[in-house]
């Protein structure tokens, strides 16, 4: 399978595409220009779509969710030439490049997908936003509200930028200033 970049006037547009024609295919459905493609290639999902498959599922754990994001969010700054410069970090900016509304205009999923909150941002299976914190190689750590809904509670889900998770006492440490 092929990455292909197709270009218009606005947004580029990653589409995986089949790189053979099968031998039983006429010629009239063959490309006519080395540059054309057949219309089955635009019926192909964005890269997003794929990496994010079983994203939500519950047989699936939580855990798994933040996987697969911290993996798309991972290919899209390899896909989108650029996006290493301007490292993301707030939930929209992330959600806007995604969806090809940023400085650089690769599209990587559609508004459409599962991940997107009503109001734009990418959500965790509960429905509430992911919070996002900046990592290295522009890759962010990622954490999850939990079942309960709630930031910075004990059923926060938090995946570190190197893959590990912060559970338990880790995953919320004592303040360094004291109570007052």
């Amino acid at each position: 399978m092929l990455w292909l970049k197709f270009f218009s006037s606005s947004p580029v547009i990653l589409r995986p595409v089949a790189t053979s024609y099968s031998s039983s295919s006429s010629a009239a459905s063959a490309p006519d220009h080395p540059h054309s493609l057949p219309a089955a290639a635009f019926a192909q999902p964005l890269p997003g779509e794929i990496i994010l498959t079983g994203f939500a599922d519950p047989a699936l754990p939580p855990a798994q969710d933040l996987t697969l994001l911290h993996r798309c969010l991972d290919t899209f700054l390899l896909a989108a030439k650029g996006m290493k410069e301007a490292p993301l970090s707030a939930n929209g900016e992330i959600a806007a490049a995604l969806r090809g509304e940023a400085r650089v205009k690769t599209v990587f999923l559609p508004r459409s997908h599962p991940i997107f909150h009503a109001d734009g941002q990418l959500a965790d299976r509960w429905g509430t936003p992911f919070f996002f914190h900046a990592g290295r190689g522009g890759v962010p750590g990622i954490r999850s509200a939990g079942p309960d809904k709630i930031l910075w509670t004990a059923d926060d889900l938090h995946r570190e930028p190197n893959g590990s998770f912060l559970r338990g006492p880790d995953l919320n440490p004592p303040s360094l200033f004291p109570e007052r």
